[in-house]
């Protein structure tokens, strides 16, 4: 239900409360979000780029936001990267409505437009964070992280499982269950 729809209880219809935009795995956030925002004070300081664009037009004072621990700092690499791209491509777009003019003439002589500056400042941002990613192999360590997750839940399961007392046969079923469904939870990522 949306912010202007309206909700019939018992006959009676009340306007619904504003909820705050932020959305888990559990559903979405039932705090009142801050005026102007579409997020609650929780999740506004913890937002992320996508998060913030829900902002509808409104401008987002960085005052108001505030860093969210990093708990695993190459997946906030690889979300950096990501960000300098879309970044870089957005740039790009910017460079093709120009249509040509690239430069103005000034009172000092010939000018660049600022969205090739930044188009170009972007490409070279761009390539550094690519080139340190491929160094650092980040994709093998993120993988490798990954699954000692996958194995540490396996552990647990298999614990769990000795712990019920099932047959060999059944305990041996639930484990095939459970690696094929971790493998598909990381392919689904």
């Amino acid at each position: 239900m949306s912010e202007e729809e309206e909700e019939v209880l018992e006959g009676e219809i009340v306007e619904s409360k504003p909820r705050c935009q932020h959305v888990t795995r559990s559903g979405q956030c039932s705090t009142k979000p801050i005026e102007g925002y579409p997020l609650c004070t929780t999740h506004l300081k913890t937002a992320s780029i996508e998060e913030i664009a829900l902002v509808r037009s409104k401008d987002v004072s960085f005052t108001e936001i505030r860093g969210r621990k990093i708990s695993n700092p190459l997946e906030e690499l690889a979300y950096l990267v990501s960000e300098v791209l879309t970044y870089k491509d957005y740039c790009a777009m910017q460079v093709g409505k120009l249509r040509g003019d690239e430069r103005y003439e000034g009172r000092g002589g010939e000018q660049l437009r600022a969205e090739v500056a930044l188009y170009e400042r972007s490409l070279y941002r761009a390539g550094k964070l690519l080139i340190e990613w491929s160094r650092l192999n980040i994709d093998e360590r993120l993988a490798r992280i990954e699954e000692a997750k996958a194995t540490a839940i396996l552990e647990v399961i298999r614990h769990a499982l000795l712990a019920a007392e099932l047959s060999d046969d059944t305990r041996k079923i639930v484990e095939e269950v459970a690696i094929k469904e971790l493998k598909a939870l990381s392919r689904g990522k």
